[in-house]
């Protein structure tokens, strides 16, 4: 409230801490988008993608 920011009307929280709420971990986001691409690859394409994100993790 001191700072300013909107609230968000449904919850009753700032904007500040209603983003903290529903923000995703790399982590996170890196393994949903591993799941979603595994079963639909080659063994090759597995083994890039495995150790692509392994190195930005």
């Amino acid at each position: 409230m001191r700072k300013g920011e909107q609230f968000e009307t449904e919850t009753g929280l700032p904007a500040s801490e209603f983003r903290k709420l529903n923000q995703v971990s790399w982590f996170a986001h890196a393994e949903e988008y591993a799941e979603a691409k595994w079963t639909r690859s080659s063994a090759k394409n597995r083994a890039t993608r495995a150790d692509a994100l392994a190195t930005l993790t």
